[in-house]
Parts: structure tokens; C-alpha cells; sequence
């Protein structure tokens, strides 16, 4: 799924003004940028140029051609970033164009704060999808754990795990777990925190096997809705080790 760190940005990242040398496929415009499409030996990335110059690289990384793209650290250089830009959304419409002109385009596992601005901008502008990563393939399904008394607290396989084990020490009391660790687990996974504060001795604790399964069909979900879905995408109970959550947006299809 993807990821979100706080930390880090794109705008680490510079763009060399010289167009690259490489052979390369323009795309189209956007108002007064060309986009183009660079595929080598060297690699694969769409460059966005204006008066002659490059002002934006999207570096491509993807397991095959089949495969859908996973764009690395879209970068724009200062004078045409953000809302200096000469087109509004310049970056979702350049992830779209890619997308109609190269192919299917689906988040990574992780995502920077300017990457999530990308794709809830471009959900505004595209139907985006929400799935099971690519690499994984499979039944399009994500587990949890909820409590029937607790509606803020979700946790993944894990993180039920890790908690089962925690109530049990404290239960036999042979172990170095204490009421005072157990919720402070609570509070990280989501635990209201006035509903915590109270909680004294062990049962007062939400027990482990009082937790229920449950499955999100992600294939039956509607388009990407920040306000709605964030918590899925976003949120870490619907992922575990071997499951990650991505969201994609498909090219157009051609008019006959």
C-alpha cells in the first residue's frame, strides 16, 4: 500500500535544463509544455519541456512491458512547480497523459507528502482505482481486525499478533508486559484516547479473541474518493507483510 511519509519530498531532487540527448516519442502538450517520452538502454522517463528547455523528469520504473508504470520521484524545477506552474495540476495531467499514451500507472508502496497530493489531485481529474499491487496479484481482498466496542480500533494480522501477545503476558503475569505497555499500544493503533485513559487493570483491556475478521473487497469499490478511502489506502490495518494497497488510473480508451 502506499505509505505515507511525512518526510522527504521531490523537491530534494533537480532537473538538468538540458534536454536529453536520447531518442524520444513526444506525447502531446500540456498548454505550452511538451511532453515527451524517453526509452533506452539507459532507462525509461518522460520529460516535460518549455521555451526549449527541460523543466520536468518522471523517472519510470516497471517490471515489464505489460507490467503497470511506477513513476520515481516526479520532479519539476522551482520556477514551474506548485502554483508557479502555467497549468493548473500540471503533474496529474502529465501522470494521466502517461497513462493514455504509455500505459496503466499505479502507485508504489510508499508515498512522499507531494506523491499523495498527486494522486488525490488526479482522482479529481481521472477515475482512479483502488487494488492489490500489481506485484502481488491475486484475490483483490484486505484483512483486519475490528472490535465491536472500538470502532477506532483496527489493527492488521500483526498488530493483532503483537497485542494478543502483550495481553496474554500481562493475563499470566510471567512476563515484563505491563497494563501501562498494553495501552500504549492501544493509543498507537488508534484507540480513543479517553476510552484508554480509563482502562486500569487487565480487564479492563479489550480481549484478543474478542476482536472480529473482517475483509474489504476492494474490486467493489467505488473510484478513489480521498475523503472516503484515505483510511484504506493510507491507513496501516489493511496491510501486512505480504499485502501492500495501490491505487492506478488507466489510459483512455482509443475512439474507433
Amino acid at each position: 500500500m502506499p505509505e505515507y511519509q511525512d518526510g522527504g519530498s521531490a523537491r530534494q531532487h533537480t532537473v538538468s535544463p538540458k534536454i536529453p540527448r536520447s531518442k524520444s516519442t513526444k506525447l502531446g502538450n500540456i498548454g505550452p509544455y511538451e511532453v515527451h517520452h524517453h526509452d533506452d538502454l539507459s532507462g525509461e522517463m518522460v520529460s516535460v519541456r518549455h521555451g526549449g528547455k527541460q523543466v520536468g523528469q518522471f523517472d519510470i520504473r516497471r517490471g515489464g512491458r505489460n507490467s503497470p508504470i511506477r513513476i520515481d520521484f516526479p520532479t519539476m524545477t522551482a520556477a514551474h512547480r506548485g502554483k508557479k506552474a502555467l497549468v493548473k495540476n500540471l503533474v496529474p495531467k502529465v501522470y494521466a497523459m502517461i497513462a493514455d499514451k504509455i500505459g496503466t500507472v499505479e502507485s508504489g508502496e510508499q508515498q512522499t507528502k507531494g506523491g499523495r497530493s498527486i494522486w488525490t489531485r488526479l482522482a479529481k481529474l481521472r477515475p482512479v482505482r483502488i487494488g492489490i499491487s500489481s506485484k502481488l496479484g491475486g484475490s483483490q481482498t484486505a484483512e483486519y481486525f475490528s472490535h465491536p466496542e472500538h470502532p477506532n480500533l483496527r489493527l492488521n494480522v500483526k498488530q493483532h499478533g503483537d497485542y494478543e501477545g502483550i495481553y496474554l503476558e500481562i493475563e499470566d503475569g510471567g512476563g515484563w508486559s505491563t497494563v501501562g505497555e498494553a495501552k500504549r499500544k492501544l493509543r498507537e493503533l488508534g484507540m480513543n484516547k479517553k476510552v484508554q485513559a480509563q482502562m486500569k487493570t487487565v480487564e479492563d483491556l479489550p480481549h484478543p479473541d474478542d476482536f472480529e475478521r473482517k475483509t474489504i473487497d476492494l474490486s467493489s469499490m467505488d473510484n478513489y474518493n480521498p475523503r472516503e478511502h484515505d483510511n484504506i489506502v493510507y491507513g496501516e490495518p489493511y496491510s501486512d507483510a505480504t499485502r501492500d494497497i495501490t491505487l492506478t488510473v488507466h489510459g483512455k480508451k482509443k475512439r474507433k
